[in-house]
């Protein structure tokens, strides 16, 4: 806007872009744009406080944020109003003390930019909410929509409560009926993070308004969550069914398995053999899912360590085994392990940021005579060392390189009083084994799947590598059929 208006103010005058709300008398925040800079910048600073003023940046837990992060903004000073008349209840949620003086909490979102030494504004903390864990700015997703057609005039994104489940839901006010809900879902998906296409989209002709002209966000019509939805299984069948409020509440339950178990018997019940299953999709490359973006940011912003730290190995999974009885094969459990990796393309996915994109993406390596599980051998003759190894496994970094798709590593740990022969492929009793593998490919729920074909592919090798040519749905399809599906 000023870059608009420039050519019209004279070059004696000076812009100030100033911040504050009427709470704090209107201005405490001040910024002077400079006109020679104002061609190279992407947003404009609301600056520093003035005189009088002191500025905090806090979190929703009304702690300081570290310099560049957003927190909001609190204001303190000279210019800080006593309250609301007769509203003590909204005084007392805008109030807060800070070191014995009060500060004005005004909702506002900021970020510092230590280079610039400027503050940022960045939008309402009423316009950003969670959701499943997932941190989403309503403004980005209206923003979208309102760039995903010209018949588009107006729009709202709100977090809505249904049957105890928290959903996304845009309220457009359009031109023109001709606007189709899948081409607004179409272009959102084309645009955003698959959490931030809103579940529901409600086409209006017009937005109700109240007495003084404003949007009346209580009289938006309630989404209809039991809407018909269309599932095309190929190009001779096309199924309707209506998703009801029991298949809903499946997702109540903590674990992924009820979820599964739960959903699986609800659809079955209600449409039998009407609803097939999903099909392998053959991918190599796809965008990572949510929760494995989520792991690799945490891991690298919150847990990074240098690289004469040990670290910390927050997001390794280990699995622990001593041998109790009998005998096992060291090849053949290496060999059981790639006929694992060559089942399960999760155990061979590298992981890295595309610069292109700007997002981080997954990638499947072929299956070849590489052994994805890396590999370490040690022999011990004392309960400490045997610790040592398990702790030095929980926390070095070689094990593991998500760019390369080494994922997942194999330790064996002889016991020096176990040894029976010189037949060093043998372990035997109170030897042990050590799996670690990173989460961002493995969770809980992975351990039994992945226990009981390391025991089939090792006693029946043969028959294993048979039954798993076929192709089988991986982890890396779930994320766009749940696009195209949903």
């Amino acid at each position: 806007m000023i870059a608009q208006v420039l050519p019209f103010i004279g070059e004696q005058s000076r812009i100030l872009n100033g911040y504050g709300p009427a709470e704090t008398t209107i201005a405490a925040i001040s910024y002077e744009v400079n006109r020679e800079q104002l061609c190279q910048m992407t947003s404009i600073a609301i600056g520093r406080p003035l005189d009088g003023y002191r500025i905090y940046l806090l979190d929703e837990y009304r702690q300081s944020v570290p310099f560049g992060q957003q927190g909001e903004i609190m204001i303190g000073g000279v210019g800080v109003f006593v309250g609301y008349h007769e509203r003590a209840d909204l005084t007392a949620k805008s109030l807060i003390d800070i070191n014995g003086e009060l500060y004005y909490a005004t909702g506002d979102l900021a970020r510092f930019d230590v280079k610039l030494g400027e503050l940022f504004f960045i939008g309402r903390r009423d316009y950003q909410v969670k959701l499943r864990g997932q941190r989403i700015d309503l403004g980005q997703v209206e923003q979208t929509i309102m760039k995903g057609s010209s018949l588009v005039s107006d729009c709202i994104v709100i977090k809505y409560v249904y049957e105890e489940q928290d959903y996304l839901v845009a309220y457009i006010e359009v031109r023109s009926d001709r606007i189709q809900e899948e081409h607004l879902r179409s272009y959102c998906l084309s645009q955003l993070p698959f959490h931030m296409v809103p579940s529901k989209f409600v086409i209006l002709s017009s937005f109700p308004l109240t007495r003084n002209g404003k949007i009346d966000r209580k009289a938006l019509p309630a989404p209809d969550f039991s809407i018909t939805a269309t599932e095309s299984r190929n190009n001779n069948q096309s199924v309707k069914f209506r998703v009801s409020p029991d298949i809903v509440k499946c997702f109540r339950k903590a674990s992924i398995t009820e979820h599964s178990r739960l959903l699986v018997e609800e659809i079955n019940s209600k449409f039998g053999e009407t609803i097939s299953t999903w099909s392998p999709l053959f991918l190599i490359h796809a965008e990572a899912s949510f929760a494995q973006a989520r792991i690799i940011l945490d891991e690298q912003i919150r847990f990074h360590s240098s690289d004469n730290d040990a670290g910390i190995a927050i997001y390794y999974i280990p699995l622990f085994y001593q041998l109790s009885k009998g005998s096992l094969s060291i090849k053949r459990l290496r060999r059981a392990l790639q006929q694992i990796t060559k089942k399960h393309t999760s155990l061979r996915t590298s992981l890295g940021f595309d610069p292109i994109k700007g997002s981080l993406t997954q990638s499947i390596h072929p299956h070849d005579a590489q052994d994805w599980f890396t590999f370490s051998e040690s022999t011990v003759n004392d309960v400490n060392t045997l610790k040592n190894i398990f702790m030095n496994d929980l926390t070095i970094k070689t094990n593991f390189d998500l760019a390369k798709g080494q994922v997942c590593h194999f330790h064996v740990v002889h016991h020096q009083l176990s040894t029976q022969s010189d037949n060093e492929d043998l372990l035997y009793v109170g030897d042990c084994i050590l799996f670690t593998f990173h989460h961002a490919v493995f969770d809980g729920e992975s351990v039994d799947i992945f226990i009981n074909d390391l025991r089939e592919a090792y006693t029946n090798e043969e028959k294993f590598s048979i039954n798993n040519t076929k192709a089988a749905l991986q982890y890396i399809d779930c994320k766009l059929l749940m696009v195209t599906e949903f």
